[in-house]
């Protein structure tokens, strides 16, 4: 069970993760947001993983290294 505070630095999730696929049904798009005023686009699976990892985890240096920020 996690803490309060621990719980407490958790970002929230999106509110609303807009899934669109291609005629084929093979091309993955979409967008995550979590307001109307905060849209990110991603494309494919990986895409949509990768945005809400940052979500959770915070946004990553180009190395792959977390921000200390």
């Amino acid at each position: 069970m996690r803490s309060r505070r621990a719980a407490a630095r958790v970002p929230a999730m999106p509110r609303t993760i807009r899934l669109e696929l291609d005629e084929h049904g093979d091309r993955l798009r979409g967008r995550v947001a979590e307001s109307g005023h905060d849209e990110q686009e991603f494309e494919g699976w990986l895409g949509l993983l990768t945005l809400l990892g940052e979500r959770l985890d915070g946004p990553r240096e180009p190395d792959g290294t977390e921000d200390e920020g």
